[in-house]
């Protein structure tokens, strides 16, 4: 899903769930740097989540 913008991901920032669990992966075929929020520091993914929600309207529409 992210491999059209794999130019533009440069960092993700992700929660603690278990979407991620395969991160080292998706790390490895983005090459791009992972970081994890602290739990319960929504905050932490503000401009991430921003993000999502624009990608995911474009992709929509």
């Amino acid at each position: 899903m992210m491999m059209p913008y794999k130019d533009c991901v440069h960092t993700m920032t992700a929660d603690n769930g278990r979407e991620f669990a395969c991160h080292q992966e998706i790390v490895k075929a983005l090459n791009a740097e992972l970081y994890f929020a602290y739990p319960y520091s929504s905050w932490e993914r503000g401009a991430n989540e921003n993000a999502v929600c624009s990608i995911e309207a474009q992709q929509s529409s």
